[in-house]
C-alpha cells in the first residue's frame, strides 16, 4: 500500500467500522480488517477510543482524569504518530512475505566474500538499513554494507562497528511478526503517557537505560544510565527532583545488607572497613556504633541481623559525589556512582532499583542554574569541600521513568530494545497479541 493511499484511508473513523470492513475484507491479498485497524489506528479492536486500562502493574504513572477517560490525547504527539507510520510500514512488509533468516555462519566485516552477504544485504534493505548501489561482486561485504551494518546496529542500541557477530546474526533473524507486536505494545504504553507533560522535563527511558532533559519538546542533555537489574527492577512512575544533595551519606536498605553486602564481608573480612561502611545496633536514642571486628558475621543471616549499614561520604561511596531526590514511595533517587565502566555496555541494567548517572554533574548544573544561578565552578566548589551539603530545589522539573522497547527517531530510525523486564508480555496478552 503506497504511503499516500494509508494517509487517504486515515481519514476514515475508527468508528466506521462498516466502512472499514467493505475496504478491506474483499479484496485477495489484502490486509485483512486487524491489521487494517491496526494501520488506521494503531491498536486492535479499536483501543484509541474510550477509557484507558493500564495492564502492567509496574506501570504507576498516573494519567489526568479526563484523559484517562477519552484516552485520544497521546494520539497528538510527534512520537506517537512516528510509531504508527512505522507499525503500518512493518505491516506492509510482513504482508510481503517479511525478511529472509541469515543462517549460522562466521562473524562477517568490511573485505569478507561470502555466500550469506546478499542474504544480509537484502535483509537490511527491507528495513532501509542499506541504502547502497549493488557492486559488480554480490558476495563482496563492501563499505555500503558496513554503512548498513553500523545503522543497524545503532538502532539496537549496540556497539557502533560495522560487523555482523553473533549477536547481531540473532537480532536480524527476530521475525517481522515479533517486531509488530513489540510496536504495538509501545503504542499502547504511549496511551498511558500524560498528553502534557510541559514544556520542561526529564525522560528516563528504563529499557533504553538513557536520560534526556526536554526543552519545548527537544532534548538539551543526554546521558547514559544504569537501571535496576531485572530481579530489582525499576519501576514506572513519574515525580519531581526536589533536593540535590552533595557529597550524600549511604544508609544501606536492610534487603542490600542481607543480599549483598554481608556475603562480600563474610568472604572478605576487610571488605567492610575498606569501603568505610560504618555498623550500627538499636535505634534512636539507643542506636550505638559497633566497631565491625567485633561482630561475627558468620553467625548472621536474615533471620539474625540486628544491624544497619551506613557508608560515609567520600571517593569510594555507591552514590557517588551527587545525589538528586525525589518523593516516591519505592524508594528510588537519581546518583552519581565511582564505578564509571559500566556506562559502556549496551546493556545497563546493574543497579539495585535507583538510577546511576553517567553525567551527575551536569545534571546538577543544569538544575542548580536555573534555580539559583549557580555556575558549573560553583557546584564543583561544593562537591570538593567532602562534607554532606542538601541544597532544595524551588522549581521542581518533572521525572517519567518510563518503559518502552521501541520508539522512532525524527529522522525515521525506528529503534527496539530488549523487553530485560518482561514487561511486555502482559500488556501484549491484554491486547490479545
Amino acid at each position: 500500500m503506497r504511503q499516500d493511499a494509508v494517509r487517504d484511508l486515515k481519514k476514515i473513523t475508527c468508528e466506521n467500522k462498516d466502512r472499514a470492513r467493505s475496504v478491506t475484507c474483499g479484496e485477495k491479498g489484502g490486509l485483512g480488517f486487524r491489521n487494517f485497524c491496526i494501520l488506521l489506528c494503531g491498536f486492535p479492536g479499536f483501543l484509541q477510543a474510550g477509557e484507558i486500562s493500564i495492564t502492567d502493574p509496574e506501570w504507576h504513572i498516573p494519567l489526568p482524569a479526563q484523559q484517562a477517560v477519552s484516552g485520544n490525547q497521546a494520539a497528538y504527539s510527534p512520537e506517537f504518530y512516528r510509531l504508527e507510520q512505522t507499525l503500518s510500514d512493518y505491516l506492509r512488509i510482513e504482508h510481503s512475505g517479511g525478511w529472509p533468516m541469515l543462517p549460522d555462519g562466521p562473524d562477517l566485516s568490511i573485505g569478507d566474500r561470502h555466500e550469506q552477504i546478499p542474504i544480509l544485504r537484502k535483509r537490511l534493505t527491507i528495513t532501509g538499513d542499506y541504502e547502497g548501489v549493488m557492486q559488480a561482486d554480490p558476495y563482496f561485504f563492501d563499505t555500503g554494507l558496513e554503512r548498513a551494518v553500523l545503522k543497524f546496529r545503532q538502532r539496537h542500541g549496540m556497539a557502533a562497528v560495522g560487523s555482523v557477530n553473533k549477536v547481531i546474526r540473532e537480532l536480524l533473524n527476530i521475525p517481522v511478526d515479533k517486531r509488530i507486536r513489540q510496536l504495538r505494545v509501545t503504542l499502547e504504553r504511549w496511551r498511558w503517557l500524560p498528553g502534557d507533560r510541559g514544556e520542561q522535563y526529564i525522560w528516563i527511558n528504563l529499557a533504553d537505560a538513557n536520560m534526556k532533559v526536554v526543552e519545548k519538546n527537544k532534548p538539551v542533555l543526554t546521558m547514559r544510565v544504569i537501571v535496576g537489574r531485572p530481579d530489582r527492577a525499576t519501576p514506572s512512575f513519574s515525580s519531581e527532583i526536589d533536593r540535590v544533595v552533595f557529597n550524600p551519606v549511604w544508609s544501606v536498605p536492610r534487603s542490600i545488607a542481607l543480599e549483598d553486602i554481608l556475603p562480600q564481608q563474610k568472604h572478605d573480612s576487610n571488605f567492610i572497613n575498606r569501603k568505610r561502611i560504618r555498623v550500627f545496633r538499636g535505634s534512636g536514642a539507643s542506636r550505638n556504633e559497633i566497631n565491625p571486628e567485633q561482630v561475627a558475621w558468620d553467625q548472621l543471616d536474615d533471620r539474625n541481623f540486628p544491624y544497619s549499614l551506613r557508608q560515609d561520604a567520600g571517593p569510594q561511596n555507591s552514590l557517588g559525589r551527587l545525589k538528586f531526590t525525589l518523593k516516591n514511595p519505592f524508594d528510588i533517587y537519581l546518583h552519581d556512582t565511582p564505578t564509571k565502566l559500566l556506562f559502556h555496555l549496551p546493556g545497563r541494567a546493574f543497579s539495585s532499583g535507583c538510577v546511576r548517572l553517567e553525567q551527575p554533574l551536569e545534571l546538577a548544573t543544569y538544575l542548580l542554574k536555573q534555580d539559583r544561578q549557580w555556575k558549573k565552578s560553583d557546584i564543583e566548589s561544593q562537591v570538593n569541600r567532602q562534607q554532606t551539603h542538601s541544597v532544595s530545589l524551588g522549581h521542581k522539573i518533572p521525572v517519567y521513568f518510563v518503559y518502552l522497547t521501541s520508539w522512532v527517531t525524527e529522522d525515521g530510525a525506528v529503534n527496539f530494545r530488549e523487553d530485560i523486564y518482561g514487561r511486555d508480555e502482559e500488556v501484549a496478552k491484554a491486547l490479545g497479541l
